[in-house]
């Protein structure tokens, strides 16, 4: 977690990272691929997940942020608003 949110730079449009609840898995297909969703609302927390507990949450603007972050290379493969 502090790796990936050292790195992160969020979307232009987004609150500071500390408003988000911060859930992450390993990918369900890539054990190298760590998947993130940040949801602003609620109370900030930052919390590990299996793969299938991750939220499906779909927002038109950075309410959601959705990330990939490869482990082995330690690059971000994407961010984006939800």
């Amino acid at each position: 977690m502090r790796t990936i949110e050292a790195r992160v730079r969020l979307p232009d449009g987004a609150s500071p990272i500390g408003q988000y609840r911060r859930y992450y898995a390993f990918s369900k297909d890539n054990p190298d691929l760590v998947e993130a969703v940040f949801e602003r609302g609620g109370r900030p927390a930052k919390m590990w997940l299996n793969w299938d507990e991750l939220p499906i949450i779909v927002d038109g603007g950075c309410r959601v942020i959705w990330l990939k972050f490869h482990v082995r290379t330690k690059k971000l493969e994407s961010v984006s608003c939800g």
